[in-house]
């Protein structure tokens, strides 16, 4: 009988360090403050390839603090990009300098030990009137090399429970 009750308890600490592993975890920093209730914004993304899909999240986290979409005189320009750097580059082998075990003209894997990837989501607010940025939240998640398409989706959630606070 005790042996089973040390097994049972050995096997729930390991689930439950094991979903200590889950959801990575999102480093956020903030500058600046927001602007008092009512304001207005104009949305401007950069050009990634995945930022269309994001943007209606990024609008209504906005308008969620009570902020007005207007595209027309807005009072603030917001800012935002999304970028999703891998966890280890890849090196082009040259065909005047081909290394060892790799033919020249092909891609060579240069993972190293201890990179990770990173991701980032800045959202920031300009003043439309003078051109100053007043308020700017970066949120910033490490992984590792594997895919996950949920992770855009993570930052926001993490940058927008940032401006609305405690």
């Amino acid at each position: 009988m005790h042996m089973w009750t040390c097994t049972k308890s050995i096997a729930l600490a390991g689930l439950l360090l094991g979903g200590c592993a889950g959801t990575p975890k999102q480093a956020v920093t903030v500058v600046g403050a927001l602007p008092a209730a009512g304001w207005s914004f104009g949305l401007q993304p950069d050009d990634a390839a995945a930022l269309p899909a994001l943007e209606p999240r990024v609008r209504q986290c906005l308008t969620d603090l009570g902020a007005t979409s207007a595209q027309d005189r807005p009072a603030y320009i917001a800012l935002w990009a999304f970028s999703d750097r891998p966890g280890a580059t890849n090196v082009f082998v040259h065909q005047d300098a081909p290394s060892a075990g790799t033919p020249a003209g092909a891609w060579r894997d240069g993972k190293a030990p201890g990179k990770r990837g990173r991701a980032f989501l800045t959202i920031g607010l300009i003043d439309a009137a003078s051109a100053r940025e007043v308020y700017r939240v970066s949120a910033v998640e490490h992984h590792g090399r594997k895919a996950d398409a949920d992770r855009p989706a993570r930052l926001i959630a993490a940058a927008c429970g940032a401006m609305r606070g405690p």
